[in-house]
């Protein structure tokens, strides 16, 4: 918009000048006294402080209008960030419930079996050492074949990887790592890029601005949306490409590295291994002293062995349930930093754009300046031709009017001399006129010339507050250039601090992101928000820098934030592999749970129908009593959310009522600029019909020359009639000639 209306403001200013020149030519020495120059240049300084009234005004309301939809995708931004955590929140406490619920099922199973067989074998006091040996036999079987399929899946990844790669390990993990520093590196991330940002550079530049300002909002809108979703998908194969790059390596770092390694998941196993063969021993020497050993001495033992069994089990179930808790603890902490990191990019977002903005407004005005310094050199040069187009006139009179002295200063010399001869030559009364008249016009045309003089004398002194004030000018020039160097050194410092943050960023996001990758496409979605941003950005700003500096600048410091982006993805994806590991751990903890299942199946074989029907009706009052409790829990979340839903409808039509507001003085200022408008149409023809009531002055002005030139050649007539006589003075024949070359010469000019 504000290149548009200097566009339209040069080409008005340009017919001014150029009807300036056409018709400045017309103007005769007695208009000279009326010092046309001071009236237009007074017209034309107005005009331009009218301009400058207009560009302010534009550039108020796109700095407007920029702020609103920053601020409304900063809104929408901040209420997926909000819905995320609260869906966030909300799994957390159904993943609790579930746990909690399975874990009480299971300890009221075990009480139930530890009551049972305590009852059985009060009951049967001769065959309980038959059934402990059957059920710590059967125990240690099932011991056997876990221990078996552990060591099968160890010796299986061992003999595929580490069998025919001993000597070589060292070198492959030096060239994966090479390979990951190489894809890590900031070069390769930009070489990666760049196809992308010239497709987008590209795209934006085929596009016209001049389609871009006829285009009202509903089209603006739809074409940014157009453009937002292809550069989502863009990014979006950019991301899957890097990210199977990623896992493709990350396999073979895990192929290549020890068992021992604390990047492979056998680890989380060795806890499990190691207590297999010691449950296995244990077992092996209570069968050996169950044989030894009378039946009567064993039963309190094998009963208290049991019983400190199903301590430590309890025990560790326990404990996983504070790693469970701990780790929980550790995701909100780590979402917590997440917002916080958010609230930082906005802040640098808004620094951004405020430093845009700054570089915007000094660019318009060193235009505005330029534009001025144009608009008044070539008022200057107008002025200048109209002097030296006057000054030749003038002097051009001044030789006719000094020719027209000598000729009656010589004539009145020999009337005076020998008045005889003038009488028997023949001169009347009407020749004496003539002489009076010519005396009557030199003095009128010297009196012209004083004042063409003194036009001259004031346009010079105008011309020298022109040439002071463009001085001025120019020293303002100098004044934003070196404003525009030290925010340059400033944007220079602030990067430096974006680098600093940068780096503060990365080294929390390392512990900040483990917990994101449950809700990866709603950072999707807000990443997707802030390239959106990034874009309307980059399209507000080519649409107003013009200056090829600048844009280097801008350009700049575009590939270092993009390169901080792409370096964020690289820690997000590393801390997915993180977040896989911890589910790999929970699967592991629900393979151990099913394993528990299975001996108390075992142990439900083996007990009575009657027993196990109470069981059973016991088990379904607890899981209708969850079930009841789960469904309080979710008809609140429901209202909860109906709730959210309200609010949210309610915001928006806040705002749309602040948009509202906000166009109401839009339309009160088109109405005033109308009215501008129409005044300006009648200055303009205020100055036309005086321009025509020039033209006629000149006409009659050159009617009175053509009248004074008549009378100029009645008196050649007359002179030339006297020639024979007039030839004794040498001096008043050549005059004659002069005037009769002046003569020719003013009959061959071409008419202005």
């Amino acid at each position: 918009m504000e290149n548009s209306g200097v566009f339209e403001d040069t080409k008005i200013s340009d017919v001014i000048v150029e009807s300036f020149n056409d018709e400045s030519m017309q103007f005769d020495i007695s208009k000279a006294s009326e010092n046309p120059g001071d009236d237009l240049l007074e017209d034309l300084d107005s005009y331009l402080e009218v301009i400058n009234d207009r560009l302010t005004v534009s550039r108020m309301v796109n700095d407007s209008v920029t702020k609103g939809i920053v601020s409304a995708v900063k809104e929408e931004a901040k209420q997926t960030l909000c819905e995320w955590k609260q869906e966030q929140e909300f799994r957390e406490e159904f993943e609790t419930l579930v746990i909690q619920n399975s874990l009480k099922s299971l300890q009221n199973q075990f009480e139930t079996k530890l009551q049972e067989e305590r009852s059985l074998i009060h009951r049967n006091p001769g065959n309980k050492q038959l059934m402990q040996t059957n059920e710590l036999l059967s125990l240690r079987e099932e011991l056997d074949a876990i221990s078996r399929s552990l060591s099968s899946y160890e010796s299986g990844s061992l003999f595929s990887h580490g069998l025919l790669e001993v000597g070589e390990e060292s070198k492959k993990k030096d060239r994966l790592y090479k390979k990951v520093q190489n894809l890590g590196t900031p070069n390769s991330i930009t070489e990666r890029n760049g196809k992308h940002e010239e497709a987008n550079r590209s795209r934006l530049e085929t596009m016209d601005p001049v389609l871009l300002k006829n285009m009202s909002k509903e089209e603006l809108l739809k074409f940014c949306k157009t453009e937002m979703a292809n550069t989502k998908r863009n990014d979006e194969t950019i991301i899957q490409e890097i990210t199977e790059k990623y896992y493709s390596l990350r396999r073979e770092i895990l192929n290549s590295c020890d068992p021992s390694s604390p990047l492979r998941r056998e680890k989380e196993f060795d806890s499990l291994r190691k207590k297999i063969p010691e449950v296995i021993s244990k077992l092996d020497s209570i069968l050996v002293e169950s044989e030894k050993l009378p039946v009567a001495c064993d039963n309190t033992e094998n009963v208290h062995e049991l019983n400190n069994k199903l301590t430590t089990l309890y025990s560790e179930n326990c404990q996983l349930k504070d790693l469970l808790s701990n780790k929980k603890k550790e995701a909100k902490d780590l979402s917590s930093q997440v917002s916080d990191l958010v609230n930082k990019m906005s802040n640098h977002s808004l620094a951004e754009a405020n430093l845009l903005n700054q570089i915007r407004k000094l660019k318009s005005e060193v235009e505005d300046t330029r534009i001025e310094f144009s608009l008044r050199e070539e008022i200057h040069k107008c002025v200048i031709q109209d002097l030296n187009c006057k000054i030749k006139h003038a002097e051009d009179l001044l030789m006719e009017s000094i020719a027209m002295q000598d000729l009656s200063e010589i004539v009145l010399m020999e009337a005076a001399k020998d008045p005889k001869g003038t009488i028997e030559y023949g001169v009347e009364d009407s020749d004496m006129e003539s002489i009076i008249m010519q005396e009557i016009c030199a003095i009128i045309f010297m009196e012209a010339i004083k004042d063409v003089q003194l036009t001259v004398d004031l346009l010079k002194m105008e011309h020298e507050r022109a040439n002071e004030n463009r001085v001025s000018l120019e020293t303002l020039l100098l004044e934003s250039d070196k404003a525009l160097s030290v925010q340059s050194k400033e944007n220079e410092q602030l990067k430096q601090e974006l680098v600093l943050l940068s780096a503060s960023v990365e080294e929390k996001e390392k512990m900040a992101l483990a917990a994101e990758s449950r809700m990866i496409k709603e950072k999707e979605q807000f990443e997707l928000i802030c390239q959106e941003l990034n874009t309307l950005r980059d399209r507000v700003t080519r649409g107003d820098i013009l200056i090829s500096e600048s844009n280097k600048m801008s350009d700049q410091m575009k590939h270092q934030l993009e390169e901080a982006s792409h370096q964020i993805r690289l820690y997000e994806k590393q801390v997915s592999s993180l977040d896989q590991k911890l589910t790999s751990a929970v699967n592991d903890l629900k393979d151990a749970n099913e394993e528990r299942r299975q001996l108390h199946e075992n142990v439900k074989r083996k007990q009575n129908i009657i027993s196990s029907l109470e069981e059973r009706e016991i088990a379904q009052k607890k899981q209708t009593e969850s079930i009841l409790m789960t469904v309080q829990r979710f008809s609140k979340a429901l209202s909860d959310f109906e709730q959210r839903a309200s609010d949210k409808v309610k915001k928006n039509n806040l705002r749309l009522e602040n948009l509202h507001l906000h166009c109401r003085p839009l339309f009160h200022k088109s109405k005033s600029f109308k009215g501008l408008e129409l005044i300006y149409k009648q200055k303009l023809e205020r100055k036309m019909s005086d321009l025509r009531k020039a033209e006629e002055e000149v006409d009659l002005l050159g009617d009175e020359v053509d009248a004074l030139l008549g009378v100029l050649e009645k008196i050649y007539i007359a002179l030339d009639h006297y020639s024979p006589v007039l030839q004794h003075y040498p001096g008043i024949m050549e005059i004659l000639k002069l005037v009769k070359r002046e003569l020719s010469g003013e009959n061959s000019k071409p008419v202005y």
